[in-house]
């Protein structure tokens, strides 16, 4: 199992989400599902469509860099 860093916030994957939206808003910074992340990820989902449909293999051609993860410690309701 892995370690949860951050607290239980009923669905972790929605709660880690929304968090990060919110502390991208109080400090200032980029969220980590920005829109690079959001046109490569259309992307890989037309691709694969496109390449079910022609049997043929899709080359990608957005790129997009891993985020860096959520900094340890972040609390909801707490992010000021």
């Amino acid at each position: 199992m892995l370690k949860e860093y951050y607290p239980s916030t009923g669905e972790y994957t929605r709660g880690a989400g929304v968090l990060d939206l919110a502390y991208a808003i109080v400090s200032r910074e980029e969220n980590r599902g920005g829109a690079k992340l959001a046109v490569h990820v259309t992307e890989a989902i037309n691709g694969i469509m496109q390449a079910a449909r022609s049997g043929e293999i899709y080359h990608m051609r957005t790129e997009c860099s891993r985020p860096a993860p959520l900094k340890k410690g972040l609390q909801p309701g707490k992010i000021a």
